[in-house]
């Protein structure tokens, strides 16, 4: 599985194992150019679960914060960098 985060001026990718299990950090470069892991994704089960942390949080369909999110194939989730005005994909 491909996630991609895809932000005003940039896009990343992090590719997962077909078998899920660890943990993996989508890592993106923040303003002073520095590298930083945001958006924690894990193995639970057979499932991938994005999950919100200190410098980035999850949000519904309502923009409202959420803890985590299952990741599924096409799936679309928007994130909240902390300290930055504009969201994510």
């Amino acid at each position: 599985m491909i996630i991609t985060l895809i932000k005003k001026d940039r896009i990343y990718d992090i590719y997962l194992p077909q078998k899920v299990m660890g943990q993996f950090y989508v890592i993106d470069i923040d303003q002073n150019e520095e590298k930083r892991e945001l958006l924690s994704i894990e193995g639970e089960g057979n499932t991938w679960i994005a999950k919100s942390n200190k410098k980035v949080q999850l949000l519904d369909e309502n923009n409202h914060p959420i803890k985590e999110s299952r990741i599924e194939n096409n799936s679309l989730h928007v994130l909240s960098i902390k300290n930055e005005q504009e969201h994510s994909y």
